[in-house]
């Protein structure tokens, strides 16, 4: 289930794993996982460089379905394995973006993980998204999270 809050400029969504935090935890911090899953559906996704510790910097390599790419950074705010992390986007993936869906400056995203009897929620806050933004990384991350949930098995 996704929901955007316009007026917050925050997309929510939760989503049930069949799979324990720790390997939730796992998926979103190894370079070799992330790969696997990362960027909606047609996307390839390569890790260029991981500094995995609060204050770290990481790159991906999007690759779009067309062959565009573009480098997406960030920086790690927080690593709580395996309960969740925090990142902030500081440069967006453009691959084959239109013009007006463009995100001009970073944005936050919280990821967190509460184990239940049957699995694991993830939780996913994505804040500060500009209109056009949100309306890309809302389908983008829940391709995403269908991705990472295959998987996962």
């Amino acid at each position: 289930m996704s929901l955007i809050e316009p007026d917050l400029r925050t997309l929510e969504i939760r989503r049930s794993f069949a799979v324990s935090a720790a390997r939730l935890y796992a998926a979103w911090t190894d370079p070799a996982q992330i790969g696997l899953w990362w960027g909606p559906d047609g996307f390839t996704t390569r890790v260029l460089s991981q500094d995995l510790r609060v204050g770290g910097r990481f790159a991906f390599e999007m690759t779009g379905p067309t062959g565009a790419s573009s480098v997406l950074t960030g920086i790690y705010r927080r690593l709580d394995p395996p309960t969740g992390l925090a990142f902030e986007i500081t440069d967006h993936c453009t691959a084959g973006a239109p013009p007006e869906a463009m995100q001009a400056g970073p944005t936050v995203v919280t990821v967190t993980f509460t184990e239940r009897d049957d699995g694991t929620e993830l939780l996913l806050r994505h804040v500060r998204l500009e209109a056009g933004y949100a309306g890309l990384a809302d389908p983008g991350w829940c391709q995403s999270l269908e991705k990472l949930a295959r998987c996962l098995g």
